[in-house]
This record gives C-alpha cells, structure tokens and sequence, in this order.
C-alpha cells in the first residue's frame, strides 16, 4: 500500500491510511480501480 501514500499528505499517512484503505476497499471493490 505504498502507492496510495504518494496521494495522500504525511500527516494521514498514519492516521487516515488505513481508515481510507478499509472505507474505499468496501466502496473501490469494483467502482474505483487502481489506476
């Protein structure tokens, strides 16, 4: 999960990283794909 880290500010590296991997899991499963 190092890709997303690109996107998102140091600050939520830690705190909103993994609440923003399991929440966009849940709805990305099949509408948002990595690109």
């Amino acid at each position: 999960m190092a890709r997303r880290e690109r996107r998102r500010p140091t600050k939520m590296r830690w705190s909103g990283e993994r609440l923003w991997g399991l929440a966009m899991k849940r709805r990305a499963r099949g509408t948002r794909k990595r690109s």
